[in-house]
């Protein structure tokens, strides 16, 4: 601890960072709560700082490759009207969603990240895919194979966005701001929207991606392939029905902005919803009631703002 006077002004934290790792505790203003984040995404553990036993995930953890199949970048699914001609590449040319009408039909995408209509589970596409005409049959149809009903954030804004994940109604491809992810289960894909989505899953991918701007959490795809996960698929068939219902309870809720997560009452119902799916123990909101308030304080989350 950073003294001066009588006034603790921050801290000091040595630790050993093994190559290639993420180096969880730089930026970190709160040490324990890098450590706890560390602990939950690497090994499945929530850490008890009260002197109680540490609560494990019974399913373990895996990565979002091995669970999931990944889209492809936004560069092999299309590009924007708007792009220079010199740089166009991928099988479509991606036009917004104007209306509800251009929301049905084939290869629509969630490319953009809408901070104001994206605060539900449940989302609509933004662009809807014309096309390319220097693509193939074959490029289309190599995109269309990895198109998914959930897509992970790439781009995470903790000050403005809500969702890390957000789910749709019917496979679309991803775009520059969100990746595809495919799995046969319904069920699968309800756990993972709740985890990601909660503060269980936020803290995870905190503690493993970019911090260089603050309030910013940017993924490149591999790190979204690398990102820890519960091995949902380990589940029981019970816990995976619990979690279809938890999600069609919250899917329509609205969530508020991911760096007020203390405030938000919905935040709270995903964490509940966690705890129940994954059966763990009557500690474990005591312990994530604690880990949110600390995680929204950090500068990196909050993006600086001092709540009043």
């Amino acid at each position: 601890v950073i003294r001066v006077g009588d006034d603790e002004i921050g801290s000091v934290v040595c630790f050993d960072g093994e190559a290639g790792s993420p180096w969880s505790h730089l930026g970190a203003l709160h040490p324990e709560l890098s450590v706890a984040a560390l602990s939950l995404a690497t090994d499945g553990v929530l850490k008890h700082w009260g002197g109680d036993a540490d609560i494990p995930l019974k399913c373990g953890m895996t990565t979002i490759q091995e669970l999931f199949r990944m889209g492809p970048t936004h560069h092999l699914i299309g590009h924007l009207p708007s792009s220079n001609p010199s740089v166009r590449t991928g099988a479509f040319t991606m036009h917004p969603v104007v209306s509800k009408h251009d929301a049905v039909g084939e290869d629509r995408a969630l490319w953009n990240a809408n901070a104001k209509p994206q605060r539900n589970l449940l989302v609509g596409p933004t662009h809807k895919g014309l096309p390319y005409a220097a693509a193939t049959t074959q490029d289309r149809a190599k995109v269309r194979a990895k198109m998914g009903r959930l897509h992970y954030a790439r781009g995470m804004r903790w000050t403005s966005q809500a969702l890390l994940a957000a789910s749709t109604d019917k496979p679309l491809h991803g775009g520059r701001s969100w990746a595809a992810l495919h799995h046969e289960d319904d069920d699968v894909l309800c756990v993972m929207s709740l985890w990601f989505n909660s503060t269980f899953g936020m803290l995870a991918h905190w503690s493993q991606a970019g911090r260089q701007q603050i309030g910013r959490a940017p993924t490149q795809i591999n790190a979204i392939q690398r990102m820890p996960c519960p091995n949902a698929i380990a589940l029981p068939d019970a816990q995976l029905r619990k979690a279809a219902k938890w999600f069609a309870k919250i899917r329509k809720l609205t969530l508020l902005p991911a760096c007020e997560a203390d405030v938000d009452p919905v935040r709270r119902m995903l964490d509940e919803a966690v705890v129940d799916v994954f059966d763990l123990s009557g500690k474990a909101m005591e312990i994530i009631d604690a880990w949110r308030g600390l995680w929204v304080a950090e500068p990196t989350v909050n993006g600086g703002r001092v709540k009043k």
